[in-house]
């Protein structure tokens, strides 16, 4: 008889053992998952940036090359055109 309290006993414990461990269970996934869709979001927003700015040094790079052209020219006019006077003070 003792016997068979014992395993009710010990049936309910794992019934109840179970219903915990679901509630357990339902109530970390409520918080996992937005958590881990958060972290998607966030994921996706970082490899966004790390393009935009590697698209950044892209034209950086692009425009430095140009603005050193330049430089070049203005440097070589001015070398050739150091000596000439502005056609509106050459009037005078």
């Amino acid at each position: 008889m003792q016997d068979a309290v014992n395993r009710a006993k010990v049936a309910e414990d794992l019934e109840k053992a179970t219903v915990k461990r679901q509630q357990v269970k339902d109530a970390v996934s409520e918080k996992v998952l937005p958590l881990e869709k958060m972290l998607r979001e966030a994921e996706q927003k970082a490899s966004y940036a790390h393009g935009m700015c590697d698209q950044f040094l892209k034209d950086f790079e692009e425009k430095k090359g140009a603005r050193e052209s330049q430089n070049k020219m203005l440097a070589e006019n001015k070398a050739v055109l150091h000596d000439v006077k502005p056609v509106f003070l050459q009037r005078q």
